[in-house]
């Protein structure tokens, strides 16, 4: 499994998880966490908890298919869930995130 980064500004970077099909090569885009910094151990154990969830669905199908490279399959993924959100942010992270306040 890859997991690309890219830096999104100076408080939030997205960390792709990609997955290999090893027959094909071909990879897809399993889930993407956006990570908050400064970075904060519990948000990343909440954000491992959200990539097993989503392995409960086949990659390729949340991915809408196999791409040949790693850069294609987070261009994909980047088209896919740009409905979701505005700004880049996921959707259920502040609800969850834990420098949110009480």
């Amino acid at each position: 499994m890859s997991q690309p980064l890219r830096r999104l500004d100076g408080k939030r970077t997205e960390r792709y998880r990609c997955v290999k099909n090893a027959a094909t090569g071909q990879v897809c885009v399993q889930n993407v966490d956006v990570i908050k910094l400064p970075i904060v151990r519990g948000d990343l154990n909440i954000q491992d908890d959200y990539f097993l969830e989503f392995l409960e669905q086949a990659p390729e199908e949340r991915a809408q298919g196999w791409s040949d490279t790693v850069e294609e399959a987070m261009e994909k993924s980047d088209r896919i869930f740009s409905d979701f959100s505005s700004d880049g942010d996921s959707l259920d992270w502040d609800e969850h995130s834990s420098d949110k306040e009480n």
